[in-house]
C-alpha cells in the first residue's frame, strides 16, 4: 500500500492504492487534530480492504484455473472475502457518522470530511451494489473533491464558513467636539442646588485733590445679590447584559460617549444657554456681557483690535477670545495685495492667536460673533456634580435582561462681572 498525505494551508490529500485496486480521496479542507486521527483510521481500514480484495482476486483466479476442481471450496473463500469488503464499507459509513456527531456536538469539523465525500459519492453507491461480486479485473474507485471555494450565496460573494472574516478589535468613533469652554473659567464647587453671590453694581470714583480744611468728595459703591440655580444635564442609553459582558470594549466606549455628550451640551449651555426653564444662563445671554458694536468698513481684525483696547480703556485685561471655527478660518485666509497670507505660513503650524490673545475655537459660539473677556474674573463655573455614569434597571429592564446607562452632570454659570466681557458681531 502507498500513502501520500501532503498537508499545506487548507489542502489535504490521502492516496491509498494496492495492485489493481485504487482508492483516492482528496479534500481541500483545513483538518484539525481529530480529523487527522480519523484519516489514520481510514488508512488502516483500507489496508484491510487491500488484503480482502487480494484474497478475493486470488480466489477468483484459482477458480478459473481449477477448471471445476474443488470449486466449492474456492467459492466459499470468495464469498468470505466479499463479506469482508461489505463490512469495511459499513466501517467507512460509521466513520462518516462519527464526523456528523462531532459536528452536531459543536466541535469543529471541516465542511466536507473524507467520510462525507466517500460515502456520498456516486461511485461508492455504485460499488456498494456490487458487494459480493468479484470481477476478474478487480475494482477501481476514484473520488475527488477539488472544487471547494470560499464563496457562496446568490449573488456569489465571500463567506466566512471556511475562511474566517478578519475583524478590527476596536470601535471607530464618530465626531467628538474639542471641549475647552470650561478651561477658560474658574470652577467653584458647591454642595447646594443654588449659588448666591454678591457683585459690584456701580463704582463711582470721586477721589480728587483737596485743599487743607476743604470737604472731601464722596465716592459711590453699590452692590447687588445674584443667584443662579444649578441645572442638571443628563441622557441615557439602554444595552443588554449579554453584549456588555461579551464586549467589554463597548461598555468603555459607551461610557466615554455618554460623558462627552453631557460635557458637550454643557459647553453649549455655558456659552449660549438662554436661562429659561432648565437652561443655564450663558455668557452671551443678555445681561451677562457688555455689547461691543463693529464699525462700518472695519475687518474682523480691526473689530477684535478695537475690542481689546476698549476693554483696556475700561480697566480690564482680556485673556482670550471665543470664536466660531468658520470665522477663525476666514481670518487665517486673509491675504496681502501680493497674495501672502497674513496669519502665517499655511504649510507650518498655526497656533490660533490674535492681537496677542489666545483664540478658543468652538462650535458653541454663534458664527459671525465673538466674545472677548477676562474670563477668569468675568464668570465662575459652578460645579455641584461632575459627569458621572450610573447603571441600573428602569421599568421592565430586569425581566428583559437590559440595563440603563445614564450620564449626568449638575452645574451652573455665575456671571460675576459682565463689564469685563465684550460680545458683538465681527463685521457690520
Amino acid at each position: 500500500m502507498r500513502s501520500n498525505l501532503p498537508l499545506a494551508g487548507t489542502a489535504a490529500a490521502a492516496i491509498l492504492a494496492a495492485g489493481g485496486h485504487v482508492v483516492q480521496v482528496r479534500a481541500d479542507t483545513d483538518p484539525t487534530a481529530e480529523v487527522l486521527k480519523q484519516i489514520g483510521a481510514f488508512k488502516e481500514t483500507f489496508t484491510q480492504f487491500q488484503e480482502a480484495t487480494k484474497t478475493a482476486d486470488a480466489a477468483a483466479m484459482a477458480a478459473v484455473e481449477a477448471t471445476g476442481k474443488d470449486v466449492a471450496h474456492l467459492t466459499t473463500d470468495a464469498t468470505a472475502a466479499a463479506e469482508t469488503v461489505a463490512g469495511l464499507a459499513q466501517a467507512l459509513t460509521d466513520m462518516e457518522q462519527k464526523f456528523a456527531d462531532q459536528l452536531s456536538d459543536g466541535q469543529h469539523v471541516p465542511a466536507a470530511t473524507m467520510g462525507d465525500i466517500f460515502t456520498n459519492s456516486a461511485e461508492y453507491k455504485a460499488l456498494s451494489l456490487k458487494i459480493g461480486q468479484v470481477p476478474e479485473s478487480g475494482w477501481s474507485l476514484r473520488i475527488e473533491a477539488n472544487t471547494i471555494t470560499g464563496q457562496g450565496g446568490s449573488p456569489v460573494e465571500n463567506v466566512d464558513t471556511l475562511v474566517p472574516t478578519d475583524r478590527r478589535s476596536d470601535i471607530t468613533p464618530g465626531a467628538f467636539r474639542a471641549l475647552r469652554i470650561v478651561d477658560l473659567l474658574n470652577t467653584v464647587p458647591t454642595n447646594s442646588n443654588a449659588w448666591q453671590f454678591v457683585r459690584e453694581l456701580l463704582w463711582t470714583n470721586s477721589a480728587a485733590e483737596v485743599a487743607e480744611g476743604a470737604a472731601k468728595a464722596e465716592s459711590v459703591l453699590t452692590f447687588e445679590d445674584a443667584t443662579v440655580n444649578v441645572r442638571t444635564i443628563a441622557h441615557f442609553l439602554k444595552a443588554s447584559n449579554q453584549i456588555l459582558a461579551d464586549a467589554p470594549a463597548l461598555k468603555a466606549y459607551i461610557d466615554g460617549r455618554l460623558r462627552h455628550g453631557v460635557d458637550m451640551r454643557e459647553d453649549t449651555q455655558l456659552v449660549a444657554g438662554n436661562g429659561t426653564g432648565q437652561n443655564i444662563s450663558g455668557m452671551i445671554t443678555s445681561g451677562n456681557f457688555t455689547a461691543h458694536a463693529p464699525v462700518t468698513g472695519d475687518t474682523q481684525l480691526d473689530t477684535l483690535n478695537k475690542c481689546k483696547y476698549a476693554l483696556i480703556a475700561a480697566e480690564y485685561q482680556a485673556d482670550g477670545v471665543l470664536m466660531n471655527p468658520a470665522d477663525w478660518g476666514a481670518i487665517e485666509r486673509l491675504k496681502t495685495s501680493d497674495l501672502a497670507y497674513l496669519v502665517g505660513n499655511p504649510f507650518g503650524q498655526i497656533v490660533p492667536m490674535v492681537w496677542g490673545l489666545p483664540v478658543v475655537v468652538s462650535n458653541a459660539m454663534t458664527s459671525g460673533s465673538y466674545l472677548m473677556a477676562d474670563f477668569a474674573t468675568s464668570y465662575d463655573h459652578i460645579l455641584r456634580q461632575g459627569t458621572v455614569i450610573d447603571v441600573g434597571f428602569v421599568g421592565d429592564d430586569f425581566t428583559k435582561n437590559l440595563v440603563t446607562i445614564r450620564a449626568e452632570k449638575r452645574a451652573a454659570l455665575a456671571t460675576v462681572r459682565p463689564a469685563s466681557a465684550f460680545f458683538g458681531a465681527l463685521t457690520v
